[in-house]
């Protein structure tokens, strides 16, 4: 009988040996775990994107300006050519500079109608500026100006500064235009006095 229980109680114990390796609780094995850093592998953060500064705009010189400011008048866009020749008066010393923004900008109103406007530019530039290569033009565009507004005297006595300050250029055109103002004016005698000084100087200029 003795011999019997141990060879039960050996059977057990065989029995619980193997069952145990599969208890419930038991944890089941864990894959390993790779482990980049261990292996000296650098995984570097991606670079920033550098953006790249504008490029600066160069600002025009007056010299520029002047030309834009020629460019719009002509294209007809006069408010744009009128802030072009503001910004070079503003922007030089130069009494030449000044002048001749000046001119455009008294042209601008010109083109726009605004023959007031136009003679108050055209004026201030005659009047307070130095001697200056822009003041022949400046009166005559105030000599067309006063004949838009029905001024014809004025007109007539600014075209004679004209040809005051650029003689033999366009004599013949100009003196008609102010034999036109004068007879406008009712100044006949003064007006076949421009005509005939017209009909001199367009002769001259065919012969030359």
């Amino acid at each position: 009988m003795l011999k019997i229980r141990l060879v039960r109680a050996f059977s057990l114990l065989v029995l619980l040996i193997f069952a145990g390796c599969n208890f419930p609780g038991a944890a089941p094995d864990k894959p390993a775990v790779t482990n980049n850093l261990s292996k000296g592998i650098t995984i570097a953060s991606p670079a920033p994107t550098e953006t790249a500064a504008p490029t600066p705009t160069p600002t025009p010189i007056p010299e520029a300006r002047i030309a834009q400011g020629d460019l719009a008048l002509f294209q007809g866009e006069y408010e744009r050519g009128r802030q072009e020749y503001l910004k070079a008066a503003l922007g030089s010393q130069d009494i030449e500079i000044q002048a001749s923004a000046m001119l455009g900008i008294g042209r601008a109103y010109f083109e726009e109608y605004n023959y007031t406007q136009a003679v108050e530019t055209f004026k201030s530039l005659i009047n307070e500026h130095p001697a200056n290569q822009s003041l022949a033009n400046a009166y005559y565009f105030l000599a067309e100006s006063y004949m838009q507004q029905q001024m014809p005297a004025e007109a007539a006595e600014a075209y004679a500064k004209y040809l005051e300050l650029k003689p033999g250029v366009l004599d013949d055109i100009i003196q008609k235009r102010r034999a036109e103002a004068l007879m406008a004016a009712g100044n006949y005698t003064g007006a076949i006095e421009a005509y005939q000084a017209a009909i001199t100087a367009g002769s001259d200029r065919g012969q030359a």
